[in-house]
């Protein structure tokens, strides 16, 4: 089983969640020109963080390295589009 998944957001989406492999740290990967808005929750639903960022562009690394294993939920609004990702710490 795998500790994060790798999700494109859709196809006409200009972000993605890498790696396919980690122990808690991941990256959102952006190409420039869009607002980003992010927020992560645990399967209780309470919020872990918030990152918005104007230029995007840029990796952002999340770390749930202090996190306890478990699944997460990863909110995603880049300009207009909004995607809900699903995550699995081990």
């Amino acid at each position: 089983m795998l500790n994060l998944l790798h999700i494109q957001l859709s196809k006409t989406s200009s972000a993605t969640i890498q790696p396919n492999f980690s122990n808690g740290i991941f990256q959102l990967k952006t190409t420039a020109g869009h607002t980003l808005q992010l927020s992560i929750y645990d399967i209780k639903g309470q919020l872990i963080q918030t990152i918005t960022d104007q230029s995007s562009g840029q990796d952002i690394d999340l770390d749930l390295t202090t996190q306890p294993n478990g699944i997460y939920f990863v909110q995603v609004w880049l300009d207009d589009q909004f995607e809900n990702i699903k995550v699995v710490k081990m």
